[in-house]
């Protein structure tokens, strides 16, 4: 398996048929289409944490949100001249429909690395960190953001705001409201939430301290 760049690992920030063309313009018109789904999956583990619980996670974040996946645009292939096989990476806006921390503002934009290419535009492999794999559009989320640096916002093309705070930084909210994770391993932050109704994550959040 491809070994990944240093850059691609901490863009997480957060994403065999070849033929499906990344590009490195706007648009997401292939993105969760049944041809990307269908794509294997390259997943590499990230088992540490610096946090034990709820409470220290919403500590050392900067905003934490629940919110709608607004758009997912390609933002193209930033290390392609340094690696034939670059990762594309996607803008991944979301509108926060409640804040439980911090000031958040009218849209909240993430750099999420989506794809491996072939070195021909062509999608080959779709990323997951730890069973996590890259929110699709319409999706509703509970986010546990840092400020993203400026460096790193103009290395994605300057309009990132956040950044995931660890692969615990991100819960799924389903129809009935509750939150689901991915994650692979056990008592993380996210595991202590999973289950729970996303109208009860404030309380929840201050108890696990």
């Amino acid at each position: 398996m491809r070994t990944l760049s240093t850059r691609s690992i901490l863009a997480v920030c957060l994403v065999a048929v070849a033929g499906v063309s990344c590009g490195t313009t706007e648009g997401t018109d292939t993105v969760g289409s049944s041809t990307v789904n269908d794509l294997p999956v390259t997943n590499s583990e990230v088992n540490e944490t610096p946090y034990d619980n709820i409470a220290s996670l919403t500590d050392a974040s900067d905003l934490v949100i629940v919110g709608e996946v607004l758009a997912v645009r390609s933002i193209g292939t930033p290390e392609e001249a340094e690696d034939p096989h670059a990762s594309e990476y996607f803008m991944v806006t979301v509108q926060p429909e409640k804040t439980l921390k911090g000031t958040a503002p009218s849209a909240v934009t993430i750099a999420w690395e989506g794809f491996i290419t072939d070195g021909s535009g062509n999608r080959t492999l779709r990323v997951e960190r730890s069973g996590v794999g890259m929110p699709e559009l319409g999706m509703r989320v509970l986010l546990y953001l840092l400020e993203e640096s400026r460096e790193r916002s103009d290395f994605f093309g300057g309009e990132i705001s956040h950044r995931l705070n660890t692969l615990d930084g991100i819960l799924f909210v389903g129809a009935d409201g509750r939150l689901t994770t991915p994650l692979h391993g056990e008592n993380r932050p996210a595991h202590q939430l999973s289950g729970s109704k996303v109208d009860e994550i404030g309380s929840l959040s201050k108890a696990s301290g």
